[in-house]
């Protein structure tokens, strides 16, 4: 829904005589909904990027020590990348790297 279609139902909403909730219940549209865009709350579509999101370059650095050392499983791969790269990065994102690439 556009922020144009929203800013139309909040004035309908607020100019008419019938409680809120009733407006609400008759265009269909949750009290938590109406109640966020009141606030200006973005969206949940619009998150931004996790805070702890593994950039390009340090999953290339990973995919690089995988082939390396084919040997190593992800558990030791994730220890030797935190120890020796200079970030921090978990056994199962390790693993679903590896995965992903086959």
């Amino acid at each position: 829904m556009s922020a144009g279609d929203k800013a139309i139902i909040l004035a309908q909403v607020e100019n008419k005589s019938r409680g809120k909730r009733q407006v609400l219940m008759a265009l269909g549209i949750p009290k938590s909904s109406y109640y966020r865009w009141r606030q200006g709350q973005p969206d949940s579509g619009n998150r931004k990027r996790p805070w702890n999101r593994i950039t390009p370059e340090e999953e290339n650095k990973v995919l690089a020590v995988a082939r390396e050392s084919p040997e190593l499983s992800s558990r030791q791969l994730s220890a030797w990348i935190t120890d020796n790269e200079g970030f921090a990065i978990s056994e199962s994102t390790v693993y679903r790297m590896l995965r992903r690439e086959g």
